[in-house]
């Protein structure tokens, strides 16, 4: 006990925040308009007791164009650094089939500035997105047809850096993750299996989390000691990495309940892969919890839980969505506000802001 105790305490005080930094989290809100949609963004810190408006895309000419986050959770289309959004984007003058044209950055402070970073190659769309800790590189993943590949961009330029083909690495394997280390050369990304039928023997070697260099070279996979829990608990399915920061890597992943098959619930696994240990944290309340978000200090989680749809009186209900905010790697998961959502407004995490008190 005494030695995890030390444990608990040494990730503390390793991922504590600066005392000068407050980290809000931030989502948006995408509902029909006239003329299609628009996204509103909030923001709110563990100690707010409201979310406050920071964007609107509603009149600006150009509209956000991520795919918002469904009932089963998705890679992140969003990054933000401070208080500047990255994100897919599409000029609402432009007739174009493709949902998002170009790759912007956007001023998260209600003044509707923004400026295209690069254009989106034909073919290419946006799977997930992550830029580095100073806002200099952004890279993004693209699934076309027959091809996977990681693209590394200039933010402040726009020129392209690397492209990386992952689509061999990758064979029949769903990518679940991916993003950057705090060293600003290394990506994480995370392979689970892929669909029945599509998956060789050979993919399956490549199922779990991978470290890259941005310019393609030097795989390694990540070994399953770190995110693998201690007997008895039995996890499912494949850990996904959700963050790297100050050497910490953290994990999400299910875990049985007191041996029962039929009862999983969410567990985050805190790993130090200098030395392998990790720990097992576990999270509340359950169950339909997805979409889970770190802050870059490592020192809060976000996440949405979400209620099962339900027939009252023949009536389908609209569900009821709650973002909680929890401190890692102890503390209780406190709920921030809930939300009903219906069929034509969705909930979206986009990523934690880092402002001055």
């Amino acid at each position: 006990m005494k030695a995890l105790r030390s444990t608990l305490l040494s990730l503390t005080l390793a991922l504590s925040p600066a005392l000068h930094a407050a980290e809000r989290l931030v989502y948006a809100v995408t509902s029909p308009s006239g003329s299609g949609d628009a996204t509103e963004i909030f923001a709110i810190g563990p100690g707010d007791a409201q979310p406050v408006r920071i964007f609107s895309d509603a009149s600006l000419p150009v509209a956000l164009a991520f795919r918002p986050q469904s009932a089963n959770g998705a890679p992140f289309q969003t990054a933000i650094i401070h208080d500047r959004l990255f994100s897919p984007g599409k000029e609402r003058a432009i007739q174009d089939s493709r949902r998002a044209m170009g790759i912007y950055e956007f001023a998260l402070n209600n003044t509707g500035q923004a400026r295209k970073i690069f254009d989106l190659p034909a073919g290419e769309r946006i799977d997930v997105l992550a830029v580095t800790s100073d806002g200099a590189k952004l890279g993004y993943v693209s699934l076309s047809a027959a091809s996977l590949t990681l693209f590394i961009h200039e933010v402040s330029t726009g020129k392209l850096l690397n492209k990386v083909d992952l689509t061999k690495p990758a064979g029949g394997c769903h990518l679940a993750n991916a993003g950057w280390l705090p060293d600003r050369h290394t990506l994480f990304y995370t392979l689970s299996e892929g669909p029945d039928g599509f998956m060789s023997a050979t993919d399956y070697k490549h199922v779990g989390s991978w470290l890259i260099d941005e310019d393609g070279s030097q795989p390694r996979q990540l070994p399953a000691s770190l995110y693998k829990l201690a007997p008895p608990t039995r996890t499912m399915g494949d850990p996904v990495m959700l963050a790297a920061s100050h050497d910490r890597f953290l994990f999400g992943s299910y875990a049985m309940r007191n041996g029962n098959p039929k009862d999983w619930h969410e567990v985050l696994t805190l790993a130090d892969p200098a030395t392998g240990n990790n720990i097992a944290i576990p999270v509340e309340p359950t169950p339909g919890v997805a979409e889970f978000i770190a802050t870059p200090a490592g020192d809060y989680i976000a996440f949405v839980q979400r209620d099962p749809p339900k027939f009252i009186n023949n009536k389908l209900q609209i569900p009821t969505e709650r973002i909680w905010i929890q401190p890692l790697p102890t503390g209780a998961a406190k709920e921030m506000f809930s939300l009903q959502t219906g069929f034509h407004v969705a909930l979206t995490l986009m990523g934690w802001m880092t402002t001055s008190d």
